[in-house]
């Protein structure tokens, strides 16, 4: 076989790169038949020297790695086999999982490339192996991953545990098991699993970071703040523990220290793969921007683009061009408010999105710098003397405004009020940041008010049950919802915005109008640690909660301030 695959061809030439590529996966598997896994190691990697793109060769590597026990090794091939032809893989295991339906391996197979590409599906096939192997350690800890994406926490913190009972001594599982308690809202159960984790092991940052984190959520500062510092001068470089310092101290707004160990969240975040874009002009790193292009990319949530493109009046200012990638929702407000910017939009809900902007820069004004957009502040809002008092950074669209305008007189008299009482989703802190509408019901019910949904998704049969229950109707205006720039319309034509934690507060603040939020204990670095002002947004008014979970107040308080906005407007009580 090695002859072979050292042979020229019949014309004396030397095999094409892809020949000689497939000539060294064959002569892999021929290595790994003869129970020689170290020869076919080297073939399978000769081969994806040549041939990076051959799904046979990352295939057969991962499988071999994952039989000799190198399971991370064997998941980043199974990913770099993904990022190819997904569908196909997934082919390939489906077929090794039906033609072998007593293999654990064959079913853990399949559900890592179903973890990989969030389906759903995934848990089926790891349920399924530890089924035929209940004591597959990488079955259960990668059931208790999908369980913790699909939202269902307290099956993933029983996956974690049952992975704990097979590896009693594994300090990755122990810390997993405790990350979920704590999305969960199991803080105590959380902050027993870490304590645990450092009386035996007093140095383990990760845990240490982990119980500042408990900390925080139960309200707290003193301590996170210790428990980080510790971690970080026994680990200054654990990524995990400076993203969670940063919004600790952005949080307080230390925003020098704070932004500069923000940038960590490029190795500390799931969406690590969305900053590392491969452009081969240098990053900014906030020199003067004159007679210069730079580009700015798009990175995180929806919010977070709103809320950090407050820096690009700054950077148009100062530079003599900018090209801005943004979520396609946002390409008009973009294009309207930052008029002398290159705005690029994309799909960011594709799985590729961020390749676009690679592929389109031949034909884009020629770039000197970039920078992610989470990483200006960094170089223009290190104080709060460095946050401008803003009458608004984007701009609606005032012809369609009006039109909205017109929609709201329609519906009647009274102060017209949008309103949003869920934000996020499972895993991003929804049960803490959403009401439901039969608690704001004394808010809603208030004479002399107009409210309007500003809800995302469909909302028409929760708001017909509680119009029925209350005989209070909230308007619901599906088209404006569907498109962003319409959203941005209907807010700039209401007299008042009140929302909890969700995007919908970056977007009224962004265009200057009066909003009112009702954030938890602990809400987002953005919002602050105290007070009602909000850094960001001169217009938005911060209603927190003073004790863990509870809302009441806070919908009190509301009620209270909104009944006194009335009387100042009408002179009547209400």
């Amino acid at each position: 076989m090695q002859q072979v695959a050292h042979e020229e061809t019949a014309a004396g030439q030397v095999p094409s790169t892809l020949a000689r590529a497939q000539e060294l996966l064959q002569l892999g598997r021929f290595e790994e038949s003869r129970n020689q896994p170290a020869a076919a190691e080297q073939a399978y990697r000769q081969a994806l020297e040549l041939h990076a793109s051959s799904l046979e060769a990352w295939l057969c590597l991962g499988l071999m790695l994952e039989r000799l026990g190198r399971t991370a090794e064997a998941e980043e091939c199974q990913i770099q086999a993904l990022r190819l032809e997904p569908e196909r893989l997934l082919g390939v295991l489906r077929g090794a999982a039906l033609q072998n339906p007593r293999s654990a391996q064959a079913h853990h197979n399949l559900g890592i490339a179903l973890l990989q590409l969030h389906r759903r599906e995934a848990p089926i096939h790891f349920i399924a192996a530890l089924k035929i192997d209940p004591d597959f350690f990488e079955a259960a800890e990668a059931l208790g991953r999908s369980l913790l994406e699909a939202g269902l926490f307290n099956d993933a913190i029983e996956a974690f545990r049952e992975a704990r009972r097979i590896r009693p001594r594994s300090v990755d599982i122990r810390l997993r098991l405790a990350n979920a308690c704590m999305i969960a809202r199991q803080l105590h159960a959380a902050r027993a699993e870490y304590e645990e984790l450092l009386r035996e092991q007093p140095g383990l940052a990760a845990a240490q970071a982990g119980l500042a984190t408990v900390y925080v959520e139960l309200g707290q500062f003193t301590k996170p703040r210790a428990l980080l510092e510790r971690a970080l001068s026994e680990r200054p470089d654990d990524h995990w523990a400076r993203i969670q310092y940063a919004w600790l101290l952005l949080r307080h707004g230390d925003f020098g220290s704070g932004w500069d160990f923000y940038e960590s969240r490029w190795a500390a975040l799931p969406t690590k793969a969305a900053f590392e874009r491969g452009f081969t002009q240098p990053r900014w790193q906030g020199e003067s921007l004159a007679g210069r292009t730079l580009l700015v990319t798009r990175e995180q949530a929806f919010g977070d683009e709103i809320l950090f493109a407050s820096v690009i009046p700054d950077v148009l200012r100062e530079a003599a061009h900018c090209v801005i990638e943004c979520d396609r929702r946002l390409e008009g407000l973009y294009r309207r408010s930052f008029p002398t910017a290159t705005v690029l939009a994309v799909d960011s809900k594709s799985s590729d999105w961020d390749r676009v902007l690679p592929d389109r820069l031949p034909q884009l004004p020629s770039i000197d710098c970039w920078s992610p957009i989470g990483s200006l502040p960094r170089f223009r809002r290190r104080g709060p003397a460095d946050f401008p008092r803003h009458d608004g950074y984007l701009r609606a669209d005032e012809a369609h405004a009006e039109h909205w305008r017109e929609r709201l007189r329609e519906i009647g008299d009274g102060l017209k009020v949008g309103i949003s009482w869920r934000g996020g989703t499972a895993v991003s802190r929804a049960a803490l940041r959403s009401v439901t509408l039969e608690q704001l019901a004394p808010v809603l019910g208030l004479r002399g008010t107009r409210f309007v949904s500003l809800q995302y998704g469909d909302q028409a049969e929760e708001l017909r049950s509680f119009a029925a229950a209350h005989g209070t109707a909230i308007q619901h205006w599906p088209e404006a919802l569907a498109d962003y720039d319409e959203t941005a319309a209907l807010v700039a034509g209401l007299d008042l915005v009140i929302s909890v934690c969700t995007a919908v507060v970056n977007l009224a603040g962004a265009l200057h109008r009066p909003t009112w939020v009702m954030a938890p204990l602990v809400p987002d670095a953005r919002y602050g640690w105290q007070g009602e002002t909000m850094i960001w947004y001169p217009s938005v008014r911060v209603f927190r909660q003073e004790k863990l979970d509870t809302w009441a107040p806070v919908i009190t308080r509301v009620r209270r301030n909104l009944q006194e906005l009335l009387r100042a407007e009408t002179g009547h009580d209400f």
